[in-house]
């Protein structure tokens, strides 16, 4: 579009030219429709250059809308541009096709056509069509698919270099070894406008070369129109060559790049780039031209920093470096590209500035932390020297700096803004001011002094319409003013510093309240935790109930008393039928100890029953309290649950040992006073008195293991129970013991099956008490003339001894209660002659020696009691 100078001035009532142009076109003979292509090409440049004919038009229409618009001219010669562009494209010698972005031909050159081979009445438009009329191959004779040929991969945005592939055409049984190279173009918005593929063939047909050399003389004649054409490109160009990289040619723009990079004195073409750049920038060109060079690729460099010393200011380019091959295939030229991208950079660092910014406003934590970081994004994004935020003070009259870039003491710093007039003008006005030292006040020009600046840019804060402070930007050097687009900016982002300043403030304020709360809460949470804990060790049950009964704390002794309630947390109606005076009457709900006192009704602590869901009976000792308002109603009542079951049972267990103790002792005493008189009266009887002496013999080992029981019972329980262990044949140990209580025990009922070499460890005084306890059970509780089995044999390394009766059994739910001190069955309360010691006695002996007890029985068939005592280390009872 800047080249269109170059064409040929036509004008709007040359009707001759325009004819000559439409019969050029409609002469030419190409085998694709010169009628589309010439549209899409019109279309394409329509875009760079705000053209307005319609891209669907074909050329003649095209053509006489554009003569009939007021800037026909202009058409005309974009018109006569378009041809000669086509002429040049033909005089190139590679193939070279042009497309839209839709895949849709606008040229293809002469050497195109001749490659192709087609016939003259067949049309390209699309390059979808190719497929249909060559092949391409890669080097090694693979086939590529589409998607791997140069002219779909330039479509994807792809640029490449020199490719080496192969391409057949299916018209001709020729194969050309060609190099292609393809690149997109793009308008400065980034819009793809068109594509380019070149293809060069390294074994050219005779008569394609012979064109091509006529075609490469016409090119050499339009020389100065390719010249014409750099010197007035849209973006910077320059043509360096050799081997020290010369400045063959370079337009303005590229100059104006030159002179950022090191001030010029002289015309920059016919010299080397490294006198014409500085150390600097010449490493980084170099770098770049030597990269592609050996890559022979094009080489991009993005946002390269260059100084604008009119405008004290970065600016920012867009640089391509490509390489260029000469007529023999060799690298030996580069085309450098620049194109100013100051604007859009700048626009960039500012977006990113403004979402860094935007990210620290949102941020929660304390405003002197948000405003620290605002500033230093802030300052650097209008490249200033330093800067600080100042707040007002209450009175509205002074300002106090919060924040400083460069540590300068002014944070704490007042500022009167009547002696700071810029300052109260951009506060009252609500616009940022600039102004340099020299239109300062004595108290300005004292500060800046102070601080060795030179300008000032003084952005207020506003929050909810009202100033709250100032941002001031400072300058070590004076510069034009700030454009509107940086005011606009500063604008925005203080508005949003003073939003974020007001919430961290208030979020700082609401933190201090929520700490404030946090430790009031943790500091009830420990006097809860104190008192859950306290109430926790004691082993009495408490319970805490609102007004509305619910329970509102209790420890884990209330819980599991309460736990099997029809409600969790309140006690419920339903509990009458649990909760029984100690006359075992029902208490009614409406009397429950935590109503009464809920009521403010007198309650005295009393005992209580309470029979659990398992029928089980439980005696407590239930007292209470309550808490009052400061009106006098009751608020909470706490009751106390003191479990005294065991103190009942234990009253009961005494109760009974001790009617026992006296029933039992008094039993063999009778018998033995009993006797002693039929003694003396049968004196003169020798077999009576014989008689008589048994009876009181029995009596008496009766009333000795009577009281070796309550010794026993009294040594387990002291934890002074000792054993003295020995290996022991326990067929030979059983057999004597029936023997020696023979008088006391009816030995003719009784039967022995245990092996003669079972022998095991136990302490044969407390063995010999299991056997008998265990014995004299069986016997006392079997028929008069029914057998008392005892067998033993070995198990693993236990022998398991079992004591087998023929009695009336043990009831099922009696059998777990069987072991227990002082416990008697049915049957054995009936007998006066036990105290329910024997049984517990004999499982603790048993536990002792590390065997276990247990009791096998069936009402009405007798029982069986057996026990394991481990296995004696000896081989044989004759080795003993």
């Amino acid at each position: 579009a800047d080249a269109e100078a170059d064409a040929v001035a036509i004008s709007r009532d040359d009707a001759a030219t325009v004819e000559t142009v439409e019969s050029d076109a409609q002469a030419s003979q190409r085998p694709y429709s010169r009628e589309t292509a010439f549209s899409s090409l019109v279309s394409a440049l329509e875009c760079a250059t705000d053209a307005s004919a319609s891209g669907t038009e074909n050329a003649a229409h095209a053509t006489r809308k554009m003569a009939t618009k007021k800037a026909s001219s202009r058409g005309l010669r974009l018109l006569q541009f378009i041809t000669n562009m086509e002429k040049i494209f033909n005089s190139i010698p590679e193939a070279i096709i042009v497309t839209d972005p839709s895949g849709k031909i606008m040229l293809c050159n002469l050497t195109m056509n001749a490659m192709l081979n087609l016939p003259a009445e067949t049309s390209l438009e699309y390059i979808s069509q190719l497929p249909q009329h060559l092949e391409i191959r890669s080097t090694k004779n693979d086939r590529l698919s589409l998607s791997e040929w140069p002219f779909y991969r330039v479509l994807r945005g792809e640029t490449f270099l020199n490719c080496e592939l192969q391409l057949r055409p299916l018209a001709s049984i020729r194969t050309y070894d060609i190099t292609v190279s393809g690149i997109p173009v793009y308008n400065k918005t980034g819009q793809m406008l068109c594509t380019l593929v070149c293809l060069y063939a390294h074994s050219a047909p005779k008569n394609v070369q012979k064109n091509l050399e006529s075609l490469l003389y016409e090119c050499r004649n339009k020389k100065h129109f390719l010249d014409k054409l750099i010197f007035e490109a849209p973006v910077g160009m320059a043509v360096i060559g050799g081997i020290n990289h010369t400045i063959e040619k370079a337009n303005p723009i590229f100059l104006k790049l030159l002179q950022e990079c090191k001030p010029l004195n002289s015309p920059a073409e016919g010299r080397k780039l490294k006198e014409v750049l500085s150390k600097e920038h010449y490493e980084a060109f170099l770098y770049a031209i030597e990269e592609a060079y050996q890559s022979e690729k094009q080489i991009d460099i993005s946002g390269y920093k260059t100084t604008n010393h009119e405008k004290a200011a970065f600016s920012y380019w867009q640089l391509s470096f490509v390489p260029m091959r000469n007529y023999d295939g060799n690298l030996t030229k580069l085309i450098i590209m620049a194109q100013d991208a100051t604007a859009t950079v700048l626009h960039h660092q500012r977006n990113e500035i403004s979402a860094s910014i935007v990210a620290e406003l949102n941020a929660r934590g304390e405003y002197t932390q948000i405003v620290q970081t605002v500033l230093a994004l802030v300052i650097e994004s209008v490249g200033a020297s330093d800067g600080a935020i100042y707040l007002f003070e209450p009175d509205q009259k002074h300002l106090r700096g919060v924040s400083e870039l460069v540590p300068s003491h002014r944070i704490g710093h007042l500022i009167n803004i009547d002696t700071h007039p810029h300052e109260k003008d951009a506060l009252y006005s609500k616009q940022p001011i600039y102004y340099v030292d020299s239109e300062g006040s004595p108290a300005e020009k004292n500060q800046l002094s102070r601080l060795k600046m030179k300008a000032v840019l003084a952005v207020p804060l506003i929050s909810s319409g009202q100033p709250i402070g100032l941002i001031l930007i400072d300058f070590a050097e004076a510069i034009p003013a700030p454009s509107s687009e940086i005011m606009t900016f500063m604008e925005l982002i203080a508005g949003q510093c003073a939003l974020a300043i007001d919430r961290a403030i208030a979020y700082q304020e609401n933190a201090q309240l929520l700490e404030s709360e946090h430790q009031a809460r943790i500091a009830i949470e420990d006097k809860n935790t104190q008192l859950s804990v306290l109430l926790q060790t004691l082993e009495e049950g408490v319970a805490i109930f609102d007004a509305n009964e619910d329970i509102i704390m209790q420890n884990s002794k209330a819980f599991h008393l309460l736990k099997d309630h029809n409600r969790a947390t309140t006690m419920p109606e339903n509990l009458c039928s649990q909760l029984l005076y100690t006359d075992r009457t029902v208490v009614p709900h409406e009397q429950y100890p935590h109503m009464l006192l809920l009521r403010g009704e007198p309650f005295h602590s009393q005992e209580y029953l309470i029979v659990k869901n398992n029928l089980e009976t439980e005696y407590y000792w239930i007292s209470g309290s309550v808490v009052k308002d400061p009106s006098g109603k009751v608020q909470m009542a706490m009751l106390i649950f003191n479990d005294i079951t065991a103190l009942r049972n234990m009253e009961q267990s005494r109760e009974n040992y001790l009617f026992s103790i006296s029933h039992d002792l008094r039993t063999p005493l009778s018998v033995i006073s009993a006797w002693a008189q039929f003694t003396e009266r049968s004196a003169k009887r020798p077999e009576r008195v014989k008689e008589s002496m048994a009876k009181i013999n029995s009596a008496v080992w009766k009333m000795n293991y009577l009281i070796q029981d309550i010794v026993d019972s009294a040594r387990i329980e002291s934890g002074q129970l000792q054993l003295v262990p020995c290996s022991t044949f326990l067929a030979s140990f059983v057999t004597a013991m029936v023997e020696e209580f023979r008088g006391a025990i009816d030995s003719s009922r009784v039967l022995l099956t245990i092996p003669e070499d079972l022998c095991v460890m136990a302490d044969t005084k407390r063995l010999g008490r299991i056997m008998i306890n265990l014995l004299s059970n069986a016997l006392k509780y079997s028929p008069d003339q029914s057998t008392v089995a005892i067998k033993a044999y070995c198990k693993d390394d236990h022998a398991v001894i079992s004591v087998i009766d023929q009695g009336c059994g043990i009831e099922p739910e009696e059998i777990s209660k069987l072991f227990q001190r002082y416990y008697r069955t049915e049957a054995g309360r009936k007998n006066p002659n036990s105290i329910g010691l024997g049984l517990y006695i004999t499982k603790e002996l048993v536990l002792a020696h590390g065997g276990k007890i247990w009791v096998e029985s069936t009402p009405g068939l007798g029982s069986t009691f057996s026990f394991t005592l481990p296995l004696a280390k000896t081989e044989s009872k004759s080795d003993s």
